[in-house]
């Protein structure tokens, strides 16, 4: 059974007709290890916040259309999950290799020195995060994406910006827009990295951002996290990073967090009706 999941939910992430190649690859152990050695020293361990989230929304169990998910979730053994993060990794390490030859060919001709490069994603992996892979979660590991912009002379190298909150989604356009020195097309909600890249200050940055889901709305306000879902028995999930980084519980029915739950649901409304739009009553929750 577990090599077959693997095969439905690597395999979704390879196009073209070279997906058995990619597969039989990934899967591939390093020559002349064994057994043993390559649980103890090459297998990624399971993460830290492998288990399912405590107090977990009714509503995580159907935010996917892959029927796979839940079956792996509730049967794969803990080498089957370590098995997944193998081959996901040499996936990873494929991808790595094609950007490097990228940035070889604009060293190579010259042109890295008028290029400014951004590396970001729509999305990332739970990788075995709460008994789960692939997306379409409100964790960090499916939220929490790159967004590298590096230019020779331009960037400040290996500077890390982890206060400001920046939208692949929203950003990416503004911020090309921008170095390419051509106008924004139409109106956006998206705001441009430059001056962050290169270590100035934005005093008018925003504080929160809102993620959307085919069944969740969420208010990322960088320290913590407020979802509303459209079903279920416990329709709110509240996460504090600070205390949580793993976000192993959900915070939302602790009476400690009352008032932090009450001000998610104001500013997640508010978020809607500041740009002239209508949080669905579905994700209003009173209280």
């Amino acid at each position: 059974m577990a090599v077959n999941a693997y095969r439905t939910s690597i395999g979704q992430k390879i196009e073209g007709g070279r997906v058995q190649e990619c597969l039989d690859k990934a899967m591939k152990r390093p020559d002349g290890v064994s057994e043993r050695e390559f649980w103890d020293r090459h297998c990624p361990p399971l993460p830290p916040n492998h288990e399912v989230t405590e107090n977990e929304p009714e509503a995580l169990t159907s935010l996917d259309w892959r029927p796979h998910r839940g079956l792996v979730r509730a049967n794969w053994t803990e080498k089957d999950w370590r098995m997944h993060r193998w081959a996901y990794a040499r996936l990873t390490e494929r991808v790595d290799a094609e950007i490097g030859r990228v940035l070889e060919a604009l060293r190579d001709t010259g042109l890295e020195r008028d290029t400014v490069v951004v590396f970001t994603s729509d999305h990332g992996d739970l990788d075995a995060a709460h008994r789960l892979e692939q997306k379409s979660m409100p964790y960090e590991e499916c939220v929490r994406v790159p967004f590298i912009v590096s230019g020779r002379g331009v960037t400040r190298g290996g500077a890390v910006d982890r206060e400001h909150l920046v939208s692949s989604g929203l950003d990416l356009i503004p911020t090309l827009c921008d170095y390419a020195g051509v106008q924004l097309p139409g109106q956006s909600l998206g705001k441009s990295v430059r001056r962050l890249a290169e270590g100035a200050t934005s005093e008018d940055w925003r504080t929160h951002l809102v993620v959307e889901n085919q069944q969740f709305r969420m208010l990322h306000l960088g320290r913590t996290k407020y979802v509303a879902y459209d079903h279920g028995r416990r329709r709110e999930h509240y996460m504090d990073l600070e205390k949580d980084p793993g976000e192993t519980r959900n915070f939302a029915g602790d009476a400690a967090y009352e008032a932090q739950v009450r001000e998610g649901r104001r500013l997640l409304k508010e978020w809607y009706r500041a740009r002239g739009l209508k949080l669905d009553a579905k994700y209003v929750v009173e209280g």
